[in-house]
């Protein structure tokens, strides 16, 4: 190490053209690092979706999700297995653990799949699997309206700006909804069917036939071929209403004869609508690689072109990009890093008063940043709010072991020393200290390396990019310091330089080293009292987590101006009839003066890309509130939540937004796990009334639902046969009567439409009018539909979802505040006490609940872990068992700093103040390092113990003081948790400011007593082995 020092202060020249190239690297990593909001992290879930037309949800369960939750779940690696069992469709989910191979877990789960293929039923399709990327949310969401209407937007947006925008790099797809389809109705008359005795299915097999562009093969002519065509497709509506059918019988009738003909629109199944203004709702998904900033800003442009080009025919809201987060929140954290950075430059200014010593001193801060831009981009990594988030916290440390070292070079001139000396016998003798300082704050973050959960995955780039900043600062405090000193200090530094730091000139920081030299003195002749105060402390320190002072979350919640409402009618409710309540609702809040932007989906579930078209009873509002209000997001949330009160059979959900959050879906969620549907509905309405009675819980819902009406045409097989008609004949020719069938297409002015086949409307409402219809039969007749299917009405359940292979049913809540842990625990207690549970039936916490008991259990391993890896640097160090216990002192003097902070500023004690806990025993160690290891030095050249504490306390404060300063004030500006994205690191750096700085003041007086008692307690051993050993040896002669 010491020849490593001598060469870097030697050759200069040699070591500004190597930080020369580091700044070049650094740069040029910088520039082409990605920005994004999060880590790109691989989500262990593969989903299975198969489809069986036309069965229920419990046919489904038995036939399909069952054999396929057995086969997933025997996979290695898979967790969780969660299902839902919907009409027509299962949806299987595996969830495995954080690091599995989902791509090898993929073809395993392919192979058992395969395996159970032939005990699936027959009409099944084939099972598709996909692996959940969060690329496949949507990055940018815009409204798109038109002063023509709503059908000239959607003809807009679908012919010229969607295509456009798919050509966009990055762009993976766009997706619509909301909009007005153009097509071609053809209205059959049941009265003109059944008098003709024809059925749809007849009409559909005509106009395909009629509507059709052939080759006819080659024609030869000497030495010219002619390719044959046969044209015959529609060229307008009018041919298509010139058409003649020829009925079974032989005679010939026009189309117009039983069918109107209409150039209209497709029927609506969502509405979408922008500050009370039909629109189209738009949204981008990104490819998994691609750089969403970059991806957006060539979107701005492809839009600000399309605006240019189509003028006033339309016109783009911005309600959502994904973009303006990550930017605003790095914008933030950047901001507060450079602010950070300045109070630590002004802390080392008032310490050491002069330009030069601070400019060496704060050298260290933009060559570490540097060299860890360039640790990023080589380590694969993005620059995100973790990231950055990790660099601001630890800007004001990256000064620290440029301190120590220039303060014992200062000491060393101050004994005579010459700069070539000093800069290299100082550095070398404090070396190996902060080597063991910097290593301690870097080896706590590997337990958190091997942690599981989301939580833990996203801050393993923070703990990677502090690592590697402390990693460069301590490089840079070993090369360039001791070089900067050697040069900047040789001439005429000596004692100006050091009168200028010196007690005498600074008076203040004399009076105050006096001070605490007579605070420890008489706490080294106290050290019982002493010690007795700081276990008191410690129990303090532990009161406010016991008796629930300090609130308990899973993540930080992201907030962002706005908030949702949705909004959940009984199945079965038209989709006319859910907009009316809409609409009462959506001008309310357009009204309110603080709503900037009210954006309404009718007949979708909540969510951009999640809820599902034919959702005709489900809705979903947002409303982005203005950038200046007198209100805050809760007041307004509470306040809209009073106003629209509550509506007889309507479940309504009112949340703020956490669109740059990492948790989602409800707080509060509870599974009822068991095997009967109906018992599991009787038991979601007692947990509902119970979950109620917690005053903390807003809007408590069940995830049951009632049966959705239904008429069932069961097919009469012997009859059936009997004609000559399948199953599947008489499923299409309803289809096509009351759902409608594309029959065919037609081309008109460049464009293609759907050519739709479907009764008319007054033909259509009942079961009445199934009754009407008539079916073909092989022979080539028809019969009536009654004489084949028998009708029954009924109800089941719209959708089973099941959990590990057992039935589930799910109550949630939003919770008022947001202390989770106290409101869970307040919860399970009311569940104990009002609530018996059956035989076979379970009821477990899920969501955030659960997320955060299992990564506060994992991270706690982490702590204790990395106290152990703390011990272990610092055994290795001093090549003692026993000084090392000393210095670790420090970590529980610390606790009293972490409650009390978290207390009284009303910070959550969440995932990222977790990680704060486990960053501060690396931390706080360093103080209690520096003030050892002089002890140490000191008794080596002959002080006894008592003098040597007393001597080196005084003189490692302004040093001590100095890091400590510089730490704090560096994390204030992410302490106050100002701008977008801040929420994210506040708790973390509220947990390390008040941890810090208690234990500081803690470790100047309480380590010196525990470093003695245990250095009494390591001779009295001593002295007890020798006194063994020499008996044993008496013995023995």
């Amino acid at each position: 190490m010491k020849k490593l020092i001598e060469l870097c202060v030697r050759r200069p020249l040699g070591v500004i053209m190597l930080v020369l190239f580091v700044s070049i690297l650094g740069f040029i990593s910088f520039s082409r690092l990605k920005l994004d909001l999060y880590p790109n992290i691989q989500f262990p879930i593969i989903m299975a979706f198969t489809n069986y037309e036309g069965a229920g949800p419990e046919e489904i369960e038995n036939l399909i999700t069952k054999p396929m939750e057995s086969a997933i779940s025997s996979v290695q690696n898979v967790k969780e297995v969660r299902s839902t069992s919907s009409t027509g469709s299962s949806m299987v989910m595996g969830e495995c653990n954080f690091g599995t191979d989902m791509d090898f877990t993929n073809l395993k789960m392919r192979e058992r799949i395969d395996m159970i293929k032939k005990i699936l039923p027959e009409g099944a399709e084939e099972p598709m699997l996909l692996k959940f990327d969060p690329s496949m949310m949507p990055i940018i969401v815009h409204g798109i309206s038109c002063p023509k209407g709503i059908a000239e937007a959607t003809r807009l947006t679908d012919n010229k700006i969607k295509n456009r925008l798919e050509r966009v790099p990055g762009v993976a797809s766009v997706s619509l909804m909301g909009g007005l389809t153009r097509e071609i109705q053809v209205l059959l008359s049941t009265e003109k069917l059944n008098f003709y005795h024809i059925s749809p299915s007849f009409i559909i097999q005509t106009l395909r036939g009629e509507n059709l562009n052939l080759p006819g093969g080659i024609v030869k002519s000497g030495q010219n071929e002619m390719v044959l065509r046969t044209i015959g497709e529609f060229q307008s509506v009018e041919d298509l209403k010139s058409i003649k059918i020829t009925l079974p019988n032989g005679s010939i009738i026009p189309l117009q004869e039983i069918a109107a003909i209409r150039d209209s629109y497709h029927e609506q199944k969502q509405y979408s609508r922008i500050n009370g203004q039909n629109s189209v709702m738009m949204m981008l998904m990104k490819e998994s690689d691609a750089n969403t900033v970059l991806v957006t800003r060539e979107v701005r442009k492809a839009i600000q072109e399309l605006q240019t080009e189509l003028k006033d025919q339309i016109k783009f809201h911005k309600l959502y990009e994904q973009a303006d987060y990550i930017e605003q929140s790095l914008g933030n954290v950047t901001q507060n890093a450079l602010f950070g950075a300045l109070l630590a430059v002004l802390v080392l200014y008032f310490f050491l008063r002069s330009y030069r010593s601070t400019f060496i001193v704060s050298v260290a801060i933009p060559i570490s940043i540097i060299i860890t831009f360039a640790a990023i981009y080589f380590s694969n990594m993005t620059l995100n709010l973790v990231s950055m988030g990790g660099l601001a916290l630890g800007v004001g440390m990256l000064v620290d072991n440029a301190i120590v070292v220039l303060e014992v070079i200062f000491r060393y001139r101050e004994e005579g020393h010459d700069a070539l000396t000093a800069a290299t016998g100082g550095t070398s003798e404090v070396a190996m200290a902060i080597t063991a300082s910097t290593l301690t704050s870097i080896v706590i973050f590997i337990p958190i390396l091997f942690v599981e959960g989301i939580a833990a995955q996203i801050f393993k780039e923070m703990a990677m990019t502090v690592s590697f900043s402390l990693g460069a600062s301590l490089v840079v405090a070993l090369t360039v310091i001791p070089m900067l000193s050697s040069k900047l200090m040789a001439i005429n530094t000596g004692s100006k330089v050091m009168r200028k730091i010196d007690r005498q000139e600074n008076y203040r920081l004399g009076k105050m080293e006096g001070f605490y030299r007579k605070i420890l003195s008489w706490a080294v002749g106290n050290q019982k009292i002493m010690l007795l105060f700081a276990f008191i402390l410690f129990i303090l320190g532990l009161l406010p987590f016991f008796f629930g002072a300090v609130k308990t979350n899973f993540t930080p919640f992201m907030e962002d101006k706005e908030y949702s409402i949705d909004i959940e009618l009984p199945l079965g409710t038209s989709l006319e009839t859910t907009d009316e309540l809409v609409q009462k609702i959506e001008s309310h809040l357009i009204a309110k003066p603080e709503s900037d932007l009210v954006y309404a989906m009718v007949g979708a579930g909540s969510g951009f890309s999640m809820g599902s078209s034919g959702e005709s009873e489900k809705a979903s509002l947002s409303v982005v509130m203005k950038a200046k209000t007198i209100k805050t997001l809760d007041e307004m949330v509470e306040e809209v939540r009073r106003d629209i009160g509550e509506y007889p059979g309507a479940k309504i959900n009112i949340a703020k937004e956490n669109h740059g959050g990492f948790s989602s879906g409800s707080p509060i969620t509870i599974n009822i796990l068991g095997p009967d549907l109906n018992t599991l509905k009787n038991l979601a309405e007692q947990l509902k009334e119970v979950v109620k009675n917690v005053p903390e819980t807003l809007d408590v819902k069940s995830s049951w639902e009632d049966g959705r009406p239904e008429l069932q045409l069961r097919v009469n097989r012997p009859r059936a046969t009997a004609y000559g008609i399948s199953p599947s004949t008489i499923a299409s020719t309803v289809q096509a009567a009351f759902q409608g069938t594309v029959a065919t297409q037609i081309r008109l002015a460049g464009e293609e439409y759907d050519v739709l086949l479907q009764l008319n409307e007054g033909d259509r409402k009942n079961e009445t009018d199934i009754k009407k219809l008539y079916l073909t039969t092989a022979s080539g007749g028809s019969i009536p539909i009654t004489e084949v299917v028998d009708f029954k009405q009924t109800t089941g359940p719209n959708k089973i979802n099941r959990e590990n292979q057992t039935r589930r049913v799910q109550v949630t809540s939003q919770i008022e505040g947001n202390d989770l842990g106290k409101i869970t625990k307040k919860i399970q207690e009311q569940i104990k006490q009002d609530m018996v549970v059956p035989p076979n039936y379970d009821i477990v916490f899920s969501g955030n609940a659960k997320e955060m008991e299992e990564a506060f259990g994992a991270l706690a391993l982490a702590l204790i872990f990395a106290i152990i890896l703390v011990y272990i640097v610092i055994a290795i160090q001093y090549e003692n068992l026993v000084h090392p216990l000393a210095i670790m002192g420090s970590i529980p003097l610390s606790l009293f700093g972490v409650s009390w902070s978290l207390m009284l500023t009303g910070r959550i004690f969440d995932v990222s103040a977790f990680i704060g806990v486990i960053m501060l025993t690396g931390i706080v160690v360093n103080n209690a390092i520096v003030l050892v290891d002089y002890i140490e030095t000191l008794r080596s050249r002959g002080m006894d113990r008592t003098e040597a504490i007393l001597e080196a306390g005084p003189t490692r404060l302004r040093p001590v003081l100095m890091t400590t300063l510089t730490t704090v004030l560096g994390l204030v500006p992410l302490g106050l948790g100002i701008g977008e994205g801040a929420e994210m690191n506040v708790s973390m750096a509220t947990v390390v400011i008040g941890g810090l700085t208690f234990s500081t003041f803690l470790t100047l007086v309480i380590i010196p007593i525990i470093y003695s008692i245990l250095d009494d307690f390591a001779l009295w051993v001593k002295r007890l082995i020798k006194h063994k050993a020499g008996v044993s040896l008496e013995y023995h002669r």
